[in-house]
């Protein structure tokens, strides 16, 4: 200032002597306290999984500019100033002493490295539900299920002889009665046990359940309740 020269700030330094050239902002995850330094090894290097935010000597001048990363939050569980990685189900995408974000609806994060926790997009699906057009995780519909948890992969249909007449749970699917099966490859084909039939052979008898068709009598349709018909003149079924 008024042609004379004046100590580099705190948070920056400058090492050639005799130029008047600008003093040097201490770099990313870096900080100087002090005025008037002369080589860049007087920027000390924030802790552990801590950086710093911004380019002026301000964002550098002070212990206290060194934040958590993306990924990590303060250790609330000690008085020091370590940064841990977010929790199970929770995320933070910038630098900041903020606490970590807890991840939308029915959807949590992985692993324990800080790369699994430092963006929304981390958090995936948990078990019977999947991701809607909204960007947000839905129960898989009736007739539907999803065993695996994070991730935003579609619910599968039930197989054969299987449904799931509720959501929200669906993480597996429900067994027919015995002698009983589905049929088709649509939701809507196993989300009710009425989409359970009695199996070729087999009727749907008083009892409400699939019991054998009785001697002299048939029935060559899967899935289905209808009874059994009658052999034909002179003839027989046999066990």
């Amino acid at each position: 200032t008024n042609g004379e020269c004046v100590a580099c700030t705190a948070g920056t330094f400058k090492s050639l002597s005799r130029t008047d050239g600008e003093c040097t902002t201490c770099g990313s995850g870096k900080y100087n306290p002090v005025t008037a330094q002369t080589d860049a090894s007087a920027c000390v290097n924030c802790e552990a999984n801590q950086d710093t935010t911004g380019s002026t000597a301000n964002d550098h001048d002070a212990e206290t500019d060194c934040k958590c990363q993306v990924g990590y939050t303060p250790n609330t569980m000690t008085s020091t100033t370590d940064c841990v990685v977010c929790a199970t189900g929770l995320h933070k995408d910038a630098v900041s002493n903020e606490v970590c974000t807890t991840c939308k609806p029915h959807s949590t994060t992985s692993g324990s490295a800080s790369a699994g926790h430092d963006n929304p997009g981390d958090c995936k699906c948990v078990a019977g539900y999947t991701l809607a057009s909204t960007g947000q995780c839905v129960a898989c519909a009736a007739g539907t299920f999803k065993i695996t948890s994070y991730d935003d992969r579609a619910c599968s249909v039930c197989g054969t002889d299987k449904y799931s007449s509720q959501s929200a749970t669906s993480t597996t699917c429900n067994s027919c009665p015995a002698f009983a099966l589905t049929s088709g490859s649509s939701a809507t084909d196993h989300d009710a046990v009425a989409d359970c039939k009695c199996a070729a052979g087999y009727t749907h008898g008083a009892s409400g359940q699939c019991e054998v068709c009785a001697s002299g009598m048939y029935k060559a349709i899967d899935n289905s309740n209808d009874a059994c018909l009658a052999c034909k003149s002179n003839s027989q079924t046999t066990g």
